[in-house]
């Protein structure tokens, strides 16, 4: 009987080593697949959770003209307004639930909030009158800034622009590359996973606590796996259309208070001027006389064309129930009056003056004694209808 020999055959070393060579590229390879795939789904996940947030705070800025306090961190999502970082104020915010993350995180969120007099605050979270416009008053002519005392989300746009102009300060909050530091109005942080730099907290960076954060602009990687949303105050600025609105409380409504002051300031200012022509007249200078009401006669005509320009404007866009017709009429009125009493006197020649001066100057202060005592009801009316339209919500979006 004989014995076969079967013969068998494998790898050699070499061979094996090879194949657990390619083996090991292609677990690194499928790794770094996979991991890569993981940051674009976190970070997907992560923008449509932002976005999320952003359609909450944007309401709840329309309804309440500011931005939410931050919640204690672990705690019902109830607003704190002692703090400046935390988290979503969820309830607040109408929301079912705290945001969190794909791993269950809670995100971080912190609110710009720095202190000033009330005109240049700008305590994003606060809802303050901080819009006071400047604006004449009459009798004697000056100029100061008025309280309409009503707190509107308008006066968020200048919270917005205190921000924006404030110097670089590290204990508000800001975003930093390490160098430099950029102030924003409020911030949102997905911690990511896991504990990337391996310190013991699950933000990394700048993002653990504190109102510090890392740039948005920061990738992921290994030693960093946390991503930022930053809203900027020109952003909010933007979408609350504050440009527009802001012009109106600022400046056209108050203007047209200023011109009524001045208006009426230069009627009393001609008044006296035309009681010093009679003055004169007494005293049978009709010369000099003459000449004071043909240089009075040009004050009227250049005083007369501001009112008259303004009143043209308020007929053509009145303001809802305010700064309307009346107003406007009543401002067109006096000027064109007193406008051509002044002309009449100017085209005068000395020797009519000699026999009509005191008549007819009489007769101009008369008028002019009406008219100041309308322009004064108009003028506090003007101021009044601006606080009305502030309280009613004119200059709202």
């Amino acid at each position: 009987m004989s014995i076969r020999r079967q013969v068998q055959s494998g790898y050699s070393l070499p061979e094996l080593a090879l194949v657990i060579v390619v083996l090991g590229l292609l677990v690194i390879a499928a790794t770094t697949v996979i991991r890569d795939t993981q940051k674009v789904t976190d970070s997907v996940e992560a923008q449509a959770l932002f976005q999320r947030a952003d359609n909450a705070l944007s309401g709840f800025v329309y309804a309440n003209g500011r931005l939410p306090c931050p919640a204690a961190a672990g705690v019902a999502g109830v607003e704190d307004c002692g703090l400046t970082n935390g988290v979503l104020p969820y309830q607040a915010l109408g929301m079912a639930a705290q945001l969190r993350n794909q791993e269950g995180l809670e995100f971080r969120y912190a609110v710009y909030a720095k202190t000033g007099a009330t005109t240049m605050d700008a305590q994003l979270n606060r809802k303050l009158d901080r819009i006071q416009p400047f604006y004449a008053t009459a009798t004697p002519l000056s100029s100061t800034s008025k309280n309409l005392a009503n707190a509107s989300d308008m006066d968020l746009c200048r919270a917005l622009s205190n921000g924006w102009d404030a110097t670089a300060d590290a204990t508000y909050v800001h975003t930093s590359d390490g160098s430099t530091l950029r102030h924003i109005a409020y911030v949102l942080a997905d911690p990511g996973a896991i504990d990337a730099d391996q310190d013991g907290n699950l933000f990394d960076g700048y993002n653990m606590a504190g109102v510090k954060f890392g740039l948005p602009s920061r990738g992921i990687s290994a030693h960093y796996d946390d991503q930022v949303h930053a809203v900027y105050f020109d952003e909010i600025w933007e979408w609350m259309s504050c440009s527009g609105i802001l012009s109106a409380v600022v400046h056209a409504h108050p203007n047209v208070k200023s011109t009524t002051a001045i208006y009426k300031q230069a009627l009393v200012d001609y008044k006296v001027q035309l009681q010093l022509a009679v003055e004169f007249a007494k005293a049978s200078n009709a010369t000099a006389a003459a000449q004071l009401l043909q240089a009075s006669a040009g004050l009227a005509t250049a005083s007369s064309l501001l009112p008259a320009g303004t009143a043209t404007t308020l007929l053509m866009v009145p303001v809802g129930p305010y700064v309307t017709g009346p107003a406007a009429v009543g401002l067109a009125v006096a000027a064109i009056a007193v406008n051509v009493l002044g002309v009449t006197a100017a085209a005068l020649g000395v020797g009519y003056l000699n026999v009509n001066l005191i008549p007819l100057t009489e007769k101009m202060v008369t008028l002019i004694e009406v008219v100041i005592p309308i322009l004064t009801t108009l003028d506090t009316s003007v101021e009044a209808n601006i606080k009305a339209a502030d309280q009613a919500g004119i200059y709202e979006r």
